[in-house]
């Protein structure tokens, strides 16, 4: 099955965010409506900027390939684990599916199919959490102002593609929730008034396919993310020793609200064909 077929078949079609964007709420209602919609069941929404900035894009995915193939003993001088990982490097094994989507009355209702491959086991994994918008001064918890962690090799750069990549992820998220809200008949900022000092993070993934290539082994556990939504683009392109681009790594899938597994955005369209 095709990926249009796919997404048809979960009532999900393409949401162009540019005439909302041009023009505000006039004429655009029944987009808004639409965007209202899909939040709410199957609990995906489709969304086509008006340009995705590809350069950045493989900007992001050039450096994120190039941290994450030195030496685990230098990306581990960018762990905090007494920040609870929320900025810097997490190593594999770090994070597991102890949410709650484990709990066994919730697994039990997972259609023939559509069952993960593992429930609660660690991820063979590593991430790094990059803050895209700024912290809460007045706050009482200090782990929502930590700075952010810049790699050592990469102090040139790293910071600069970062934000250029996160701008552009908030400018669709902020977007798309106003739609959503308008879609709900409510004022457009019901959502967006939680985004100033939020948690907004830009999660980096890897995995040591030296290590896990064989069949069976599970990188991303079967879980639920604990906030207001994910962002999912096209995959990062594999950037090969030469600088080769190497295509990207299918394989995660996500859920709908009535437990029907899907492949990501990531798989689905990791083409430049993108829309």
């Amino acid at each position: 099955m095709d990926s249009t077929t796919l997404l048809a078949s979960l009532g999900i079609h393409p949401i162009p965010l540019e005439p909302y964007m041009r023009s505000g709420t006039h004429g655009v209602r029944d987009l808004c409506s639409q965007v209202a919609l899909n939040a709410k069941n199957p609990g995906l929404i489709l969304v086509q900027p008006p340009q995705f900035p590809w350069q950045v894009w493989r900007d992001m995915g050039e450096m994120g390939t190039a941290y994450m193939r030195q030496p685990d003993a230098l990306k581990f001088r960018d762990a905090r684990p007494d920040l609870a990982f929320q900025v810097g490097f997490m190593g594999e094994s770090a994070e597991g599916g102890e949410t709650a989507y484990t709990y066994p009355e919730v697994v039990a209702r997972i259609p023939p199919g559509h069952e993960p491959l593992t429930v609660g086991k660690p991820d063979q994994k590593h991430r790094f959490f990059v803050r895209i918008t700024d912290g809460d001064p007045q706050s009482i918890f200090t782990q929502a102002n930590v700075p952010n962690v810049v790699p050592a090799a990469f102090s040139y750069r790293w910071s600069r593609v970062c934000a250029a990549y996160g701008k552009f992820l908030m400018e669709v998220f902020r977007t798309t929730l106003e739609m959503a809200a308008i879609g709900y008949g409510a004022p457009k900022n019901l959502f967006t008034r939680f985004l100033p000092f939020g948690q907004n993070l830009v999660s980096i993934g890897a995995a040591n396919l030296s290590r896990y290539r064989q069949p069976g082994v599970c990188i991303n556990g079967f879980h639920d993310d604990l906030n207001l939504a994910t962002l999912h683009t096209p995959a990062f392109p594999v950037i090969g020793e030469g600088g080769e681009d190497e295509g990207a790594c299918p394989g995660l899938f996500a859920y709908t609200r009535d437990l029907r597994r899907f492949p990501t955005l990531e798989a689905l369209h990791a083409a430049p064909e993108w829309p």
